[in-house]
């Protein structure tokens, strides 16, 4: 069963908090199309960090987790780039794992 993990920052390139309607957007348009969805961590958010032109950033971040039947990466190719576009950043970090319930 694939599982994509989606790592969305939780401020926007200028230090400036995302709306949290934006993440509820998210959670929404998930949970409609996958019936549900996990979002991790709950309380508080990781760190990401990534390297580009010589510099080194950190972002705060929030995973949402989808776990689904089919191969969805079409799917989340196209979504990662309107993820971009709505969190204003050159990219999305979608990550697909293979999960298998025990």
């Amino acid at each position: 069963m694939p599982r994509y993990e989606i790592h969305l920052p939780i401020n926007f390139n200028d230090g400036s908090p995302i709306p949290d309607e934006l993440f509820t957007a998210v959670k929404d348009e998930l949970v409609s199309r996958f019936g549900g969805l996990t979002i991790l961590p709950p309380s508080s958010p990781a760190e990401g960090w990534w390297k580009s032109g010589g510099v080194l950033y950190r972002d705060n971040i929030l995973i949402y987790r989808v776990t689904t039947i089919e191969d969805e990466d079409k799917f989340f190719q196209q979504y990662e780039r309107v993820l971009a576009e709505r969190f204003k950043q050159e990219k999305i970090w979608i990550e697909r794992l293979e999960a298998r319930p025990i």
